[in-house]
């Protein structure tokens, strides 16, 4: 690898870890809670934004999370960063709050008859 290389990978690694580092900040001052950094956060940042989530769809589902432990349907861990962070819950949380904000979350709406054979 030649030295061009080298100094653009560490730009790049310097850039996520200062992304990821800003993003558990808010976080900590957004929710109250206080968790300190560590390598093991930056791991959990590191797979989570690797997955392409960025700061604009956290704050979409903590609040939509919010409004549900407000309404009593969810709990509160499900604000706890290490459940945040699992690429798969988050990508769930995020699907129904774009499922909510089409309307496609209303009980009234019709749904369609799923297969029955595939």
């Amino acid at each position: 690898m030649n030295t061009d290389n080298q100094t653009s990978e560490v730009v790049a690694a310097r850039e996520f870890e200062r992304r990821a580092i800003a993003l558990h900040e808010w976080f900590c001052n957004a929710t109250g809670q206080n968790l300190p950094w560590s390598m093991a956060w930056r791991f959990r940042w590191e797979a989570w934004l690797a997955a392409g989530y960025n700061g604009v769809a956290l704050r979409r589902v903590i609040l939509y999370l919010r409004r549900e432990i407000s309404a009593g349907r969810r709990n509160y861990g499900s604000l706890k960063l290490i459940n945040l962070l699992n690429v798969e819950t988050f990508e769930s949380d995020l699907g129904l709050v774009d499922m909510k904000k089409s309307g496609k979350f209303d009980v009234d709406v019709k749904l369609p008859a799923a297969p029955e054979k595939v």
